[in-house]
């Protein structure tokens, strides 16, 4: 898991410690991914105030999976690779659920699945040629689902806030994108 910002850095320690030594961190990140496919399928049906709760929900416990490892010593290998593994899988269902549904032209959707697999590709790419993983930049996770949220919200009173929130979450993701290889780049030459 990425750097959180320090508010939510400061409730998510806390509620990691509160938690019970026998909460299987892995767990939560299943649940967080099982979270975001019900989103996608409401987002399919057509239902973003129903999406809404579940892209919080899975965003939630992206937070948490992690402080929840680290606050009990329970950090693995496993559970950073099925963290990331599985969130792009969650950030992936999402937009193409999006695109899918009525409310996003598919190629807006599939543009925003896969400008956020390869922000996070990048990432954990910078590690694998040994550098720290990257996370900087604006199309972070936690951002960009805190959108997708608001967007949900917004999508009942303002018809069309999903579109350009997934059009946003294109160009932040490209940004950013180019910012992390830029970064990573300099690193390296």
């Amino acid at each position: 898991m990425g750097r959180m910002p320090p508010l939510s850095e400061t409730w998510a320690r806390r509620l990691a410690r509160a938690a019970a030594r026998d909460v299987d961190p892995n767990a939560l990140t299943w649940a967080s991914l099982a979270a975001a496919l019900l989103a996608a399928a409401a987002f399919h049906a057509g239902l973003p105030v129903h999406a809404a709760p579940l892209v919080a929900l899975s965003g939630f416990l992206d937070l948490v999976d992690g402080e929840v490892a680290r606050s009990h010593g329970r950090s693995t290998r496993l559970g950073d690779f099925l963290d990331h593994t599985l969130d792009r899988v969650g950030d992936s269902a999402v937009f193409v659920g999006l695109g899918l549904g009525p409310m996003v032209p598919l190629e807006v959707g599939l543009g925003a699945a896969l400008s956020t697999v390869l922000v996070a590709y990048l990432g954990t790419q910078a590690e694998a040629v040994g550098l720290e993983r990257v996370y900087g930049g604006l199309a972070r996770r936690s951002n960009v689902m805190a959108l997708v949220f608001v967007a949900s919200l917004a999508e009942a009173v303002y018809a069309g806030a999903l579109v350009y929130a997934a059009w946003l979450v294109v160009a932040l993701s490209a940004a950013t994108f180019l910012q992390r290889f830029l970064k990573v780049y300099r690193s390296l030459a």
